[in-house]
């Protein structure tokens, strides 16, 4: 299997460009067929590997020569058009009625099965840079991972502070009016030693923080099945809220010390 992945990087596309001096040009497929042989059943599972080509901005490639301007412009549509797949997947996978676009391009062609096939999972890695002056290239780079995972708009949060020489470390927190819905689902998993992790199931899958900030105590009741629990519950993302806001004036003076 390493010989073959060897033969294969060989052949891939790669050259120079004033961002990377290894860039690569195409994108990489490897496709593991699982075979039962004891049963005879013919093949019983697919692993595909897929190591996408970086998106390129405007800006990067304005200098590129016609020919790498036009492998930009390819490399763009196929992962926008692997973002609108993954997309089309998803509310496939809430009940609605879709058609995944993936004859939009090549590499969604290839990719075809796993994208229609309900039974499919997708996991999605990222490599970001450390380096301070490729933070917007990592930012960007975060957005379309998320994309293609699937995740929505709001699955992004960015914080930005001006970094001053000695400033105490704070705390990293979420204000509960940006939890998206998966965060809320897993800090009622956490809370108070799970004690709410029934209230996960029983709330919409696409409750978010935004939402929640809007519910009245009859709400709460309701969702957690009874006065006391939902009222603990209300005092607890009441208390998120408070330690957000102390947070957020800490920094402030932070700052303006």
């Amino acid at each position: 299997l390493h010989r073959l992945l060897q033969f294969g990087k060989k052949r891939r596309a790669t050259a120079a460009t004033d961002v990377n001096g290894g860039s690569s040009r195409s994108h990489a497929v490897c496709q593991i067929i699982i075979a039962d042989r004891v049963q005879d059943l013919g093949r019983a599972g697919l692993l595909t590997l897929v190591d996408c080509a970086g998106s390129e901005r405007k800006e990067d490639s304005m200098y590129h020569s016609r020919e790498r301007q036009k492998e930009s412009t390819e490399i763009n549509a196929s992962l926008y058009a692997l973002k609108e797949c993954v997309r089309a997947r998803a509310l496939a996978a809430r009940g609605k009625r879709v058609q995944i676009p993936f004859r939009a391009s090549n590499l969604t062609k290839v990719l075809m099965e796993s994208l229609v096939r309900a039974d499919a999972h997708l996991a999605v890695i990222a490599t970001v840079s450390p380096i301070p002056t490729d933070t917007e290239h990592s930012v960007a780079t975060l957005r379309t991972v998320c994309a293609i995972a699937g995740y929505g708009e709001d699955a992004v949060v960015e914080y930005k502070d001006e970094v001053k020489r000695d400033l105490p470390v704070r705390e990293q927190r979420i204000h509960p009016s940006k939890w998206t819905p998966r965060f809320f689902r897993d800090w009622l998993g956490k809370v108070a030693n799970g004690r709410f992790r029934h209230v996960a199931e029983l709330i919409p899958r696409d409750t978010s923080g935004k939402q929640i900030m809007r519910w009245g105590q009859a709400q709460f009741s309701t969702i957690c099945g009874g006065a006391d629990i939902g009222n603990e519950l209300r005092r607890l993302i009441r208390d998120e809220v408070a330690k957000c806001e102390e947070l957020n004036a800490l920094k402030r003076k932070d700052r303006q010390s």
